[in-house]
Protein backbone atom coordinates (compact mmCIF):
# COMPACT_ATOMS: atom_id res chain seq x y z
CA UNK A 1 0.00 0.00 0.00
CA UNK A 2 1.40 3.32 -0.75
CA UNK A 3 -0.43 6.09 0.71
CA UNK A 4 1.55 8.95 -1.28
CA UNK A 5 0.42 7.84 -4.79
CA UNK A 6 -2.69 6.24 -3.69
CA UNK A 7 -2.02 2.55 -5.24
CA UNK A 8 -1.88 -0.70 -4.02
CA UNK A 9 -0.06 -4.39 -5.42
CA UNK A 10 -2.24 -7.70 -5.36
CA UNK A 11 -0.28 -10.23 -5.60
CA UNK A 12 -1.28 -14.23 -6.29
CA UNK A 13 0.89 -17.31 -7.16
CA UNK A 14 -0.07 -20.84 -6.72
CA UNK A 15 1.04 -23.83 -7.92
CA UNK A 16 4.39 -25.87 -8.05
CA UNK A 17 7.71 -24.08 -8.86
CA UNK A 18 7.83 -25.63 -12.59
CA UNK A 19 4.06 -24.67 -13.33
CA UNK A 20 4.04 -21.84 -10.89
CA UNK A 21 0.93 -19.35 -11.88
CA UNK A 22 1.94 -15.85 -10.74
CA UNK A 23 -0.51 -12.51 -10.93
CA UNK A 24 1.04 -9.24 -9.66
CA UNK A 25 -2.05 -6.31 -10.53
CA UNK A 26 -1.49 -2.53 -9.22
CA UNK A 27 -4.49 -0.62 -8.38
CA UNK A 28 -3.80 2.98 -8.31
CA UNK A 29 -6.71 5.55 -7.34
CA UNK A 30 -7.52 8.84 -8.49
CA UNK A 31 -7.47 12.03 -6.08
CA UNK A 32 -11.35 11.93 -6.45
CA UNK A 33 -12.12 8.33 -5.90
CA UNK A 34 -14.66 7.09 -5.32
CA UNK A 35 -16.08 9.52 -8.42
CA UNK A 36 -13.93 7.93 -10.46
CA UNK A 37 -12.64 4.31 -11.11
CA UNK A 38 -9.43 3.06 -10.19
CA UNK A 39 -7.21 2.33 -12.96
CA UNK A 40 -5.44 -1.55 -13.08
CA UNK A 41 -2.11 -2.46 -14.40
CA UNK A 42 -0.26 -6.29 -14.65
CA UNK A 43 3.01 -5.77 -13.54
CA UNK A 44 6.01 -8.09 -14.60
CA UNK A 45 6.44 -11.30 -13.38
CA UNK A 46 2.37 -11.87 -14.34
CA UNK A 47 2.43 -14.83 -16.43
CA UNK A 48 -1.12 -15.96 -17.54
CA UNK A 49 -2.31 -15.42 -21.15
CA UNK A 50 -3.50 -12.17 -22.36
CA UNK A 51 -7.23 -13.54 -22.40
CA UNK A 52 -7.19 -14.45 -18.69
CA UNK A 53 -5.76 -10.68 -18.11
CA UNK A 54 -9.00 -9.76 -20.05
CA UNK A 55 -11.09 -11.77 -17.76
CA UNK A 56 -9.65 -10.77 -14.71
CA UNK A 57 -9.79 -7.42 -15.21
CA UNK A 58 -13.52 -7.40 -16.29
CA UNK A 59 -14.13 -9.19 -12.85
CA UNK A 60 -11.91 -6.40 -10.87
CA UNK A 61 -13.92 -4.06 -12.75
CA UNK A 62 -17.17 -5.12 -12.20
CA UNK A 63 -16.38 -6.08 -8.36
CA UNK A 64 -15.49 -2.40 -8.04
CA UNK A 65 -18.59 -0.93 -9.58
CA UNK A 66 -20.22 -3.16 -6.92
CA UNK A 67 -18.82 -1.57 -4.28
CA UNK A 68 -19.25 1.38 -5.58
CA UNK A 69 -23.45 0.67 -6.12
CA UNK A 70 -23.52 -0.20 -2.49
CA UNK A 71 -21.77 3.03 -1.19
CA UNK A 72 -23.66 4.98 -3.25
CA UNK A 73 -27.29 2.98 -2.16
CA UNK A 74 -25.76 3.37 1.80
CA UNK A 75 -25.30 6.93 1.04
CA UNK A 76 -28.32 7.62 0.24
CA UNK A 77 -30.31 5.97 2.93
CA UNK A 78 -27.75 7.69 5.16
CA UNK A 79 -28.72 10.81 4.20
CA UNK A 80 -32.29 10.06 3.98
CA UNK A 81 -32.55 8.91 6.99
CA UNK A 82 -30.60 11.59 8.92
CA UNK A 83 -33.05 14.32 6.83
CA UNK A 84 -36.44 12.66 7.68
CA UNK A 85 -34.90 12.09 11.34
CA UNK A 86 -34.03 16.21 11.60
CA UNK A 87 -37.24 17.41 10.34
Amino acid sequence: MDDINKSCVASYIYGEIASKTSIFLKVSFPSFYPHARPSFHFLEGTNISHQRKLMLLEYVLFLFFIIYCVFVVVSLYLFIYIYFNYL
